[in-house]
């Protein structure tokens, strides 16, 4: 079992990992917490497993892990099974009580500056799934991740979780109240929680993913306040600064990132993070995955971008991930997706807005740079 830690006890590591307490308990577990004990289930059979015991949550100086909250949320799901848990707890999870972390994202002058925010706190703000924020000219993406490689069923508790979170938020603060977010979710069912919490735009694709048009993140939201929000940002620098921001396998995957053009290796990445192949697979053992997989999620991710808002050809895109002939990338992209191109490419038709496909197409300067997807804005 685990135990909580306090500020003063905790010690910087070189990356983050999933038994390191830096989570004030109050953060989001609190709020949990509530919404389950509300439907009458005994607090022991929730907190079992976690180390923690009630008086913690008001413990101000009070530190968990991302495991202990993945172990939570087991529990939950064990007790309290019906859908819309994960949803309820999202949407009201942000801004949320997560000190300057809470007061950063709620001073948001548009959605745009949120994306910037949530990007910079994601493991503060959305621990154990975290998302994976990309800018182009005309749209936002956020994809989550399972950084630390829980259990699936608690993996999709918290995508659920927080693509409710963010929808919530923007449709919170945006002026015309509306969300204007597409989400591309694994498991959609029928008559499931999904629209009545993200909207009307879910579709059931083979990835977690959300996309808005960038003009509508741009959009001045009513409440925002620039000058509020980097001032709440400077303080959680500050306070924060003995925790890394990243967990290995984010590193890793940056890495892969910048040179999907050239021949990489187990080898190759090791060297460049000075260290021995099998420290390199032992680290990413320790999350749960293996340098492979990272490299297969990093090109499915380049590819399907490639192929659904760029338009490219299978064999220019061959060309760019370095994988061989258009053959082998479609036996590739087969293999990490479950669809062939241009079944993926079927699938995909309604997801991607018409007019993001036909601007982003139009633009002279959307080729991809050195570092593999179009570079944060932000």
């Amino acid at each position: 079992e685990f135990s909580v830690m306090t500020v003063a006890q905790d010690n910087k590591s070189q990356w983050l990992s999933i038994e390191q307490k830096y989570l004030p308990v109050h953060f989001q577990l609190a709020q949990l917490l509530d919404l389950v004990m509300s439907a009458d289930i005994p607090q022991h059979k929730i907190l079992r497993g976690t180390g923690l015991f009630y008086e913690d949550l008001v413990r101000s100086d009070a530190l968990i892990c991302p495991k202990q909250m993945a172990v939570l949320v087991a529990n939950t799901q064990q007790y309290l099974s019906h859908q819309e848990v994960s949803f309820r707890w999202g949407a009201s999870l942000w801004p949320g009580y997560a000190g300057v972390f809470s007061q950063s994202l709620g001073a948001s002058e548009s959605l745009l500056a949120a994306l910037e925010t949530l990007k910079l706190f994601r493991h503060w703000l959305s621990p154990v799934v975290v998302p994976d924020i990309h800018i182009t000219d005309t749209l936002c993406l956020v994809y989550w991740k399972n950084t630390y490689g829980v259990d699936e069923k608690v993996r999709r508790f918290f995508v659920e979780a927080y693509m409710s979170a963010l929808v919530s938020l923007t449709i919170e603060h945006s002026v015309d109240g509306q969300s204007h977010w597409r989400c591309g979710v694994q498991h959609l069912d029928a008559n499931g929680p999904h629209r009545v919490y993200l909207g009307e735009h879910v579709s059931c694709l083979n990835m977690d993913v959300m996309v808005i048009e960038r003009r509508e993140a741009e959009i001045e939201w009513r409440k925002g306040s620039m000058h509020l929000r980097e001032l709440a940002t400077q303080q959680a620098l500050t306070a924060y600064r003995h925790v890394d921001a990243e967990t290995f396998p984010e590193a890793v995957q940056v890495y892969l990132s910048s040179r999907l053009s050239e021949a990489t290796s187990v080898a190759v990445a090791a060297e460049a993070f000075s260290m021995s192949c099998a420290t390199l697979k032992r680290r990413l053992s320790a999350y749960g995955t293996h340098f492979q997989a990272l490299l297969d999620e990093v090109r499915m991710q380049h590819s399907l971008y490639l192929i659904h808002v760029l338009g490219w050809s299978n064999e220019r895109v061959a060309d760019y991930l370095n994988v061989g002939d258009s053959a082998n990338f479609r036996r590739a992209f087969k293999r990490w997706t479950g669809l062939s191109p241009s079944a993926s490419r079927d699938k995909y038709a309604s997801f991607i807005p018409r007019q993001i496909k036909s601007n982003q197409s139009s633009h002279t300067n959307s080729e991809l740079p050195p570092s593999g997807l179009p570079e944060y804005a932000l």
